[in-house]
């Protein structure tokens, strides 16, 4: 009981700040509906950082989560219709590429992706912003969705593979579409997880890092800053990935694992 208090006294502590800050101008009726809702959605293992993070993310992004949840919400169609245009641009962004496979109908595969975040929706928790948790949601859906058909492919041309396996060739990359696919996928997802946490100049340097290899050295002269202070940047980059949850998600979930978190 006494944790609960103390986790409900935060969260309100955590409004009250950002709602002075911010000018949200918050009445005291919807100040408690905002502090009800981070308690509710704050996980267990939760300090300060992750209370405001919450609660700036409902307030940003409850009216969408609640049109998308409530059929008889005015903004409910219109909400669905423009999560609907952002499909496919969210699957080109990762990687998924439907034109790899000319029997995918990217009607069926972007109503796919909309009845995969409808079941998922009751699960979203304010712990990102909704654009980061959908993207995710839509980009894993549609990674699977390549990953059975190359199933399927690989399955029809077992007789070419094995030909490939006898004479000792190693399969190419590019008949595993959907590795590469995860690959960037999970890269862009890291890549907003660290601009919305940490900033652009965090995001970039794990990119630098991470992506292109580089030595802890050139990334300071890049960037400008002395090599012990990029080295603790990327403990801060690598700190915010391990807790990130849908970062989580998709590092048991991925096979092989890609990057280098």
């Amino acid at each position: 009981m006494e944790a609960r208090e103390d986790l409900r006294g935060a969260s309100a502590r955590a409004v009250a700040a950002l709602n002075a800050e911010q000018g949200w101008r918050l009445t005291p009726a919807e100040a408690a509906a905002y502090t009800m809702a981070v308690v509710a959605c704050a996980p267990d293992e939760w300090d300060e950082p992750a209370l405001l993070r919450l609660a700036h993310n409902y307030h940003q992004d409850h009216p969408m989560v609640v049109a998308l949840q409530e059929p008889q919400n005015p903004q409910h169609e219109l909400a669905w219709s423009g999560l609907r245009s952002r499909i496919i641009p969210m699957l080109c962004h990762a990687g998924v590429n439907a034109g790899d496979f000319p029997s995918v109908d990217l009607d069926d595969l972007t109503q796919m992706a909309l009845d995969e975040v409808m079941k998922a929706l009751a699960s979203f928790r304010f712990e990102s912003r909704f654009s980061t948790w959908a993207y995710t949601v839509v980009v894993r859906r549609g990674r699977r969705y390549l990953r059975d058909l190359s199933a399927a492919k690989r399955s029809t041309n077992q007789v070419s593979l094995d030909h490939h396996s006898a004479a000792g060739a190693a399969i190419p990359a590019a008949a595993h579409p959907e590795v590469a696919v995860a690959g960037r996928a999970l890269a862009a997802l890291v890549d907003s997880v660290l601009t919305e946490v940490g900033g652009m100049r965090l995001a970039h340097i794990f990119r630098l890092w991470a992506q292109e290899d580089m030595r802890l050295v050139d990334i300071g002269h890049r960037v400008g800053l002395s090599t012990s202070r990029v080295s603790v940047l990327l403990d801060q980059a690598r700190q915010i990935l391990q807790h990130h949850h849908e970062i989580r998600s998709w590092r048991d979930d991925l096979a092989p694992p890609a990057g280098r978190l």
